[in-house]
Formats: C-alpha cells, sequence, structure tokens
C-alpha cells in the first residue's frame, strides 16, 4: 500500500515523536514502514494486550521485520524479573476480595455485617491504583479524591489509616515472596527498579490514549528513540486508571487522519460524535477525519456494540428471538457472566432468591442475603456488580434459560451472523455493519448532566468521566467499513 504523505512524514521522522491516529487510518503500516525503514535498529513494539501482541507479531512477521520484538508490559515485567521461578503467581493472577479478607485477618462484624467486605474491596482497589500509578510510594496516592459516592467516602474517611496499611503490608509480602504475587505488583516492582533496556535502539509505545502510568514511566526512562502511537478520542480505560499518555509528553506531534476503513459520509459521522465534546470545552481544535475507504462494499460481517453487558445481553435476546441462530461473543459469552472476583451472574442470581445453597462463590456467599449486597455496592461504588444486580432485577429466574440457549447458538466469528459486543472489547476490529444500542451518551443526557450542575452549586461536573462516554461513543461509531445503523437520539436537532 502507497503510504500517505502524513504517513511518510512519521515515518523518516528522527528522534522522539508523538502521533495521534485516528480510527483506521493505518497505525500498524505506519510502524511497519517505520521498522522496516531502519533495518539495522533493535525496536521494541509495546502492545496494549495480549490479542494485540499476537496480530501485531503476525503482522511484522509477515512484512519481514526481524529487528522488531514485539511485548506486553507484564510480559516484558514477567520475563525480565523471571517471575515463574522468583514468584509465586495468585490464582487467576489479581488480587480478589477473598484472599484479602483471609491474608488479612479481616472478619465480620456483628454490628456491621459487611463492613469487612467494603474494608477489603477499598484496599484492593488502593493497591490497583498504586501498582498502576507512577507513584514511588502509597503516600503519594490521594484515594479518597477518587471515592464519589457519599456513603463510600464516609467510610475511606473513618478508615483510611487502616486501608492505607492493609495495603502496603501486602504488597510488602508479596514482594518478599511470603504469599503469591498478582500481574499489577510484579509489574509495579519492576518499575520500581528503574529498568533500562539496553538492547533496544527505537521504542514504539501502541495505543497510547489508553496508557497504564506504571508503564508510560518506564518507557519515557528508556534511552532509545520513542514513539508514541494512539488515537486520543479512543481512550476510554480510565476506569482502569490508564491515561492518554498522547496529552502526557512534549515529543513533536503529528497526525494521520486519513481512515482507510470508511468513506467520507462516516467520517463525518465520526466528527459530529466529538462535535459533543464542545459542550464540555473539551473540542477547541476540532479534528478533521477523510474518509478514504471505497463505497459499496458488500455486507458480510455484522456487529452489535453496546456501552454495557446488560444492554448486550438484551439484544442478543431480542437476537435469538427474532431468529438468529449463529452467535459470536467478543471475549466468549462468559465473559459477560462473570466477575472479577470470580463470582458468576448465577450466584448473585442465586442470592436473590434465597438460595444461598447453590452459591459456589465465597464472596457472593458472605452475604446474608440480597440487599445486602446491595449495601455493599452503595459503600464500595462497584459498578460492575451493580450491572450484574441489574441484570438480575431485569431477567430473574429466565436467566437460567436465556444464558443456556445463547451457549448453544455459539459459534466461532467467521460462522457467526452476528457478532455481539461491549465497546471495551471491541476495540481494534471492524465491520461491514454495525448497530451501536441506546446505551451510550446522547447529547440530550450531556446537556442534562449540564444543567443539573448549574442549578445546584454542590453538583461537580467530571468533564473527563463525560468526555470518556462520548470517547466511547466515538469508538463503537468507526469500527464500522460502510453501514452504521445510530440510535436516533443521538444528536440534538441542529
Amino acid at each position: 500500500m502507497e503510504l500517505t504523505e502524513e504517513q511518510k512524514t512519521v515515518v523518516n521522522h528522527q528522534g522522539d515523536a508523538c502521533v495521534n491516529a485516528v480510527a483506521g487510518s493505518g497505525k500498524t503500516s505506519t510502524l511497519i514502514s517505520y521498522a522496516q525503514a531502519r533495518p539495522q535498529g533493535r525496536i521494541l513494539y509495546l502492545a496494549f494486550n495480549r490479542s494485540v501482541k499476537d496480530e501485531a507479531v503476525r503482522k511484522f512477521r509477515a512484512a519481514g521485520c526481524r529487528n522488531v520484538t514485539v511485548e506486553t508490559a507484564h510480559s516484558l515485567a514477567f520475563r525480565m524479573l523471571d517471575v515463574r521461578n522468583q514468584f509465586q503467581l495468585l490464582q487467576g493472577g489479581s488480587l480478589r476480595i477473598p484472599e484479602i479478607l483471609e491474608m488479612c485477618d479481616i472478619f465480620p462484624s456483628p454490628k456491621e455485617p459487611t463492613a469487612h467486605l467494603v474494608l477489603a474491596r477499598h484496599v484492593q482497589r488502593l493497591i490497583s491504583m498504586f501498582c498502576n500509578s507512577e507513584k514511588r510510594s502509597f503516600s503519594e496516592i490521594d484515594y479518597l479524591s477518587t471515592v464519589k459516592d457519599g456513603k463510600a467516602k464516609e467510610f475511606v474517611t473513618r478508615h483510611a489509616p487502616l486501608i492505607y496499611d492493609l495495603a502496603r503490608d501486602l504488597l510488602g509480602r508479596m514482594y518478599k515472596k511470603e504469599i503469591p504475587v498478582s500481574h499489577d505488583a510484579y509489574l509495579k516492582f519492576w518499575q520500581l527498579q528503574g529498568p533500562q533496556m539496553q538492547n533496544f535502539s527505537h521504542l514504539c509505545f501502541d495505543e497510547g490514549q489508553d496508557a497504564s502510568p506504571v508503564m508510560l514511566d518506564v518507557f519515557l526512562r528508556q534511552r532509545g528513540e520513542k514513539i508514541i502511537v494512539g488515537d486520543q478520542y479512543q481512550s476510554i480505560y480510565g476506569f482502569r486508571f490508564a491515561v492518554n499518555s498522547l496529552e502526557k509528553v512534549d515529543f513533536p506531534r503529528y497526525q494521520l487522519s486519513r481512515s482507510f476503513r470508511f468513506g467520507q459520509d462516516l467520517a463525518d459521522t465520526a466528527m459530529r460524535v466529538l462535535e459533543i465534546r464542545k459542550l464540555l470545552g473539551l473540542y477547541k481544535n476540532p479534528l478533521f477525519i477523510t474518509g478514504a475507504a471505497e463505497e459499496g462494499r458488500k455486507i458480510q460481517s455484522k456487529a452489535i456494540v453496546a456501552r454495557t453487558n446488560l444492554k448486550l445481553l438484551k439484544e442478543a435476546i431480542d437476537a435469538m428471538s427474532e431468529g438468529c441462530d449463529k452467535m459470536y461473543f467478543e471475549g466468549d459469552i462468559n465473559s459477560y457472566t462473570y466477575l472479577n472476583e470470580g463470582a458468576s451472574l448465577f450466584d448473585v442470581l442465586y442470592l436473590n432468591m434465597g438460595r444461598k445453597e447453590k452459591i459456589k462463590s465465597s464472596f457472593i456467599k458472605g452475604f446474608a442475603d440480597y440487599q445486602q449486597l446491595l449495601e455493599y455496592i452503595a459503600a464500595t461504588e462497584d459498578s460492575e456488580l451493580n450491572l450484574v444486580c441489574e441484570i438480575v432485577s431485569e431477567y430473574g429466574r429466565e436467566l437460567f434459560s436465556y444464558i443456556r440457549e445463547l451457549k448453544e447458538k455459539q459459534v466461532q466469528r467467521d460462522k457467526a451472523e452476528m457478532v455481539f459486543s461491549t465497546v471495551h472489547k471491541v476495540k481494534g476490529m471492524e465491520f461491514d455493519q454495525v448497530k451501536v444500542c441506546d446505551d451510550f451518551i446522547t447529547e440530550r443526557k450531556l446537556w442534562s448532566e449540564i444543567d443539573k450542575a448549574k442549578k445546584d452549586p454542590k453538583k461537580k461536573i467530571d468533564r473527563q468521566a463525560l468526555a470518556e462516554e462520548i470517547n466511547m461513543l466515538y469508538v463503537a461509531a468507526t469500527r464500522s467499513r460502510c453501514d452504521l445503523d445510530l440510535p436516533n437520539n443521538l444528536f440534538l436537532e441542529a
């Protein structure tokens, strides 16, 4: 493929650089050309996650780029710290609440039956925040400022010293190899060592708009030439403490504004979505996207993209009732029924039904009843668990048959009549036809939030969180190659 002038400028640049690349603008092909133009260079390509890494390995190998090493942050840390031989890894890789309760000897109190679970949840979240940050000590983390709900804020204010002490103790014991280590923890240990990767002359950081601050810190401390590539408007992982590294560096800036994924009609729609940011004062330099794809493609692949698991489940059930027999769920249907704590949607359903003997998860079984679970959610701002409760409330015991039928209809992606995905799982993918569900932010919803804040001086607008909601809509809309179905109420009348 002939490179555009914008791509050639990036490829020919010498020294550090920051590249803002719109959806479908050929980021990977640009970086392949960048590597090919430096045959004597030793290049490290940092991928966002394992699936992106595997795809990048395939593409660089096909292009004959033998001078490129593809890694994720965790794979680098795992190898350089020799985690396999030096540490015992936590089962599942993540620190879960039942493990925190056991490791810290936290027990329930008759007076406050969920306090031990709430405490463990805040310890878990503080550790995650610290391990994903560039900070070097817990004292640099202002955890209370990240807590929004009144009940949760009151709990953290009362128990802050204990939350910090337990978090420090757990991470310290992991470092001393007294207890198993999590993936986040060994990445943090590696960063704190100040690693230098002397064998690389060039480093490429992909998906820079969703950078983990801990990895960005490692990346920026390297001596080789550095290039960060990403799309500032695809930043959607703030809930995982990610930052937009394109805004964090002062490298020379370039952009790739020509999309090979879709034509100008869809490019105009993408720009219209981004214009919603103007209501927040966060779109002062409008981006022009050029749609360069040929029109009139045959519709072969179809996808439905939702903001939440609940909406996606509804869409799948509706599609099943309308005769869709071959479905593919991005990340597998099981990923939509299990929580990070290892509990399943069915555990919550059994708790709701009063059938505790059927619950497999020790975490969910720890609640006396469903109401106690709801109180826990309010005190911890656990959005994932709250969403599961919404699904349970919506469908009740019918979930058993619905999930069973959906699993029976699941096929491989290339054989599916329809692909179902949440916006976070669909990043980096594209389809001929995309339906965007109506659970995303709309112009009217945003106006409503702004209006409420004007009427209530105590209500503060979280501009970054709302901007990220708009970004999610942009990501969903830009997955389409030629046919895009948006909700009717998305934009206000002109």
